[in-house]
């Protein structure tokens, strides 16, 4: 049951998500490196989100 549950969610991940990633210089970024350090692994996704959301809102306006 698990292998099958693993595999249907597979194919939701593959028809519903895009994965990005992203590379940052450690002298350049390093304020950059340092922030999303301090956000936490966990919620480094969360964070982005939400700078990119409010930046779509300011830009409406």
């Amino acid at each position: 049951m698990a292998k099958a549950q693993s595999i249907r969610q597979e194919r939701s991940n593959t028809k519903n998500t895009v994965r990005l990633g992203l590379r940052f210089t450690k002298s350049t970024d390093k304020d950059i490196l340092d922030r999303l350090e301090e956000v936490g692994e966990g919620n480094r996704q969360a964070y982005i989100k939400a700078l990119i959301r409010e930046d779509i809102e300011r830009r409406k306006n």
